[in-house]
């Protein structure tokens, strides 16, 4: 009979053990389910209000958090294309070019007409130096928003990258036919670029003197710029460009070179010599040093090593950047 009585208070024991521990077990899932994340998004939440919280992060900069907002804010409703398109600028932003193509086509699926997405969108192929598909996409948001004249300015600076030159003219021209008045300065650098490449140094220094007081030039115009001083042989202007503010945006590279140009056209050519291996020690890219160069030791009598380096400016450079009296000196008979 004891036997029996303690193997049922066992049982009871055992019973009671298993409900404490599901009571148990219930008290645990509760709490977690109660608990919120600091700064986690629901997806019970407003769409709206999760694309106001999104937009408020991404100006502030923390784009973990934007992102995180936006994507449920979509995940609510897909249907809202500026969610896209704050989606799209945050990848922008944080140079995911191929995830904010994405987000931007989301926005262009849901409407069709948008100048400005196609203008964005063609940014980022400009970035990428997809500078023709570019083109084509502010040819778009320039047929949505014909009276954007800007967008013609645009295209044109996108055919210069892409060396379709006569191309760039057009746009430019017809930018200047239909604005006629209160020209962007960027219109008188767009010429500059186009007559630098077509020889026209004088032409190039004309237009980039017009809107250098009004449009910052980077190291690239910079550069074209003391070139057509070089050409044109106006060593007054190109020392001054060099001692300027402007020489700021230049690589110590990019002076020395220029220096070297500049001492060898008044014929210091120790001088030239010392400031081209200077801006060897910095690796100028530029093979117009080479060109430079290999005339300076010539007229220090260096015609074998001068050889190598008229030589190697043969190879490296690019056609378009050949002034024709350079052309004539490759064919080194003056070495002879």
């Amino acid at each position: 009979m004891l036997h029996k009585i303690n193997e049922l208070t066992l049982e009871n024991f055992k019973i009671k053990l298993k409900l404490l521990f599901f009571y148990f077990i219930l008290i645990i899932i509760w709490d977690c389910a109660s608990v919120k994340l600091v700064d986690q998004p629901e997806f019970s939440e407003n769409a709206y209000e999760l694309y106001a919280q999104a937009l408020n992060y991404y100006e502030a900069r923390d784009y973990d958090k934007a992102l995180k907002y936006v994507d449920s804010a979509i995940h609510n409703n897909a249907n809202i294309a500026k969610f896209h398109q704050l989606k799209a600028w945050i990848h922008r932003d944080r140079v995911e070019y191929y995830d904010a193509l994405d987000a931007y086509t989301a926005v262009l699926s849901l409407q069709s007409f948008n100048p400005d997405v196609l203008k964005e969108m063609a940014g980022i192929y400009s970035l990428q130096g997809k500078n023709l598909e570019a083109v084509q996409l502010l040819r778009k948001s320039y047929g949505q928003s014909p009276n954007r004249l800007d967008l013609l300015l645009d295209i044109a600076e996108n055919y210069l990258v892409a060396r379709k030159y006569e191309l760039a003219l057009n746009n430019v021209q017809l930018y200047s036919s239909l604005k006629k008045n209160n020209l962007d300065p960027r219109y008188d650098k767009i010429l500059a670029v186009y007559h630098y490449h077509q020889f026209n140094y004088g032409q190039a220094v004309s237009y980039f003197n017009k809107c250098i007081n009004r449009l910052s030039l980077n190291r690239e115009e910079i550069i074209l710029l003391l070139k057509s001083y070089n050409h044109l042989n106006d060593l007054d202007a190109l020392y001054g460009l060099l001692i300027g503010p402007e020489q700021n945006k230049l690589t110590s590279g990019d002076l020395s070179m220029f220096r070297g140009i500049y001492y060898y056209k008044l014929n210091k050519y120790q001088d030239a010599e010392g400031q081209f291996n200077l801006a060897f020690k910095q690796d100028v890219p530029d093979p117009l040093i080479y060109y430079y160069y290999g005339k300076t030791l010539i007229e220090l009598g260096e015609n074998e090593k001068a050889i190598r380096m008229l030589k190697k400016f043969r190879e490296e450079a690019e056609q378009p950047e050949l002034e024709p009296r350079m052309k004539s000196d490759l064919i080194l008979q003056d070495l002879k």
